[in-house]
């Protein structure tokens, strides 16, 4: 029945693509969450993420989901989807480009597997679990880097975060080869995992933010770990969140905060 839910999943998030598509040019609708200019929903990711709920409860009908938007009730149940419908809305609302829908299926609070499909570069990284994890065909095998020849992602705001959970990102910058900042962490994580930057960090990402991206990682030999928390939560919490292409790297950064 999985390896069905995986095969389903991955026409329905080429299906769920060219609906984003089809409607690009309509007019946005723009919502701030909490008041926040930053964190924004659009009326495309509500119609995404219904679409995406409506196709998987006419197939799996006894299926629970956890998803950004909200559009159906966040259950957690034994075969949960976690659904983020466009990560990286404000790419996708100002360059449209950069953004990308996240998908992933977990059984008893376990991935079984995930995708995360750059529509405008028809990128999709998925992966199940105890096999290998693709870009479209492609096995991907994450490249292993030391510290100072890596290339990390932070955000200024996750930089002023992280100080206050004891990391001062503000001297990292002395021991990486660069920085740069993507703006959707879904596709960051999958990146880690192809080899086009080697870090990413973030102060503030939710479960739906990296729940497929974390498969797709670890099959690919990197790391994807939550250093305030021990264990992935299955809820809305936010946490500070770090990937790497090794856990020797995760390690290395680590270490840099000691010094």
């Amino acid at each position: 029945m999985n390896q069905h839910r995986y095969d389903f999943a991955q026409t329905l998030i080429r299906s769920a693509a060219t609906f984003v598509l089809s409607h690009c040019d309509d007019a946005l609708t723009i919502a701030y969450k909490n008041n926040n200019p930053s964190d924004i929903v659009t009326n495309i990711d509500t119609a995404t993420e219904t679409y995406l709920i409506d196709a998987i409860h006419t197939a799996f009908p006894d299926d629970t989901f956890l998803t950004e938007e909200k559009t159906t009730a966040n259950i957690v149940s034994q075969d949960l989807w976690i659904i983020d419908p466009i990560d990286g809305t404000m790419n996708f609302a100002h360059m449209g480009v950069d953004y990308a829908i996240s998908l992933a299926f977990y059984q008893n609070g376990i991935p079984v597997f995930g995708l995360v499909y750059d529509i405008t570069r028809d990128e999709l990284f998925h992966g199940y679990a105890g096999k290998t994890a693709y870009l479209n065909q492609t096995p991907l095998h994450a490249k292993t880097t030391a510290l100072s020849d890596s290339i990390i992602d932070i955000s200024l705001s996750s930089i002023q975060i992280m100080q206050q959970h004891g990391y001062d990102f503000s001297q990292v910058e002395h021991h990486t080869l660069s920085q740069r900042n993507l703006g959707s962490a879904a596709l960051r994580i999958c990146h880690v995992a192809l080899g086009r930057v080697d870090i990413y960090v973030s102060a503030y990402l939710k479960t739906w933010d990296y729940a497929a991206a974390r498969l797709i990682l670890e099959l690919a030999g990197g790391e994807l770990a939550l250093p305030t928390l021990h264990n992935f939560p299955l809820n809305d919490t936010p946490t500070p969140v770090f990937a790497a292409n090794s856990t020797a790297l995760i390690d290395e950064l680590r270490h840099c905060f000691k010094r």
